[in-house]
C-alpha cells in the first residue's frame, strides 16, 4: 500500500530507532549465550530497518512477508530482469528471471 501518512518521517525514525535498540538487545543475549534469542531479534531488526527503508520509498505494510516481497521486487526483480517485469507473470517467468539474477550475482 502506498503511504499517504503525514506523519511519515516520525514513522521512519521510530523503525529506525527500534533497530538500533535490537542491535543493543543482540549484543547482551549474545554475550549472555542466548543464541535461538538472538537470532530472532536479528530478524526483528532487519523487519524494523526493512519497515524504514519501504517507508522511505512511499511503502507501507504489516505484513512480513509483503515487506520482503516488496524488497524481492525492488532490488532483485526490477534491476537484474533480463526482460520488463509486471505483476502478474507465470510462475514459470519468475523462475527464468530467479536463473537470470543467480547469473548476475554469481
Amino acid at each position: 500500500m502506498l503511504n499517504a501518512d503525514p506523519n511519515q518521517e516520525e514513522l521512519i525514525q521510530y523503525r529506525l530507532k527500534q533497530a538500533g535498540d535490537t542491535v543493543k538487545e543482540v549484543r547482551i543475549l549474545v554475550e549472555n549465550n542466548l543464541i535461538k534469542i538472538a537470532v530472532n531479534r536479528v530478524y526483528y531488526g532487519m523487519f524494523y530497518m526493512l519497515s524504514a527503508l519501504a517507508l522511505k520509498n512511499g511503502y507501507q505494510t504489516s505484513k512480513h512477508l509483503q515487506f520482503i516481497g516488496w524488497f524481492f521486487w525492488i532490488n532483485v526483480l526490477l534491476k537484474y530482469s533480463p526482460e520488463p517485469w509486471y505483476p502478474g507473470c507465470l510462475h514459470g517467468d519468475l523462475i527464468i528471471h530467479l536463473e537470470s539474477y543467480h547469473q548476475a550475482v554469481s
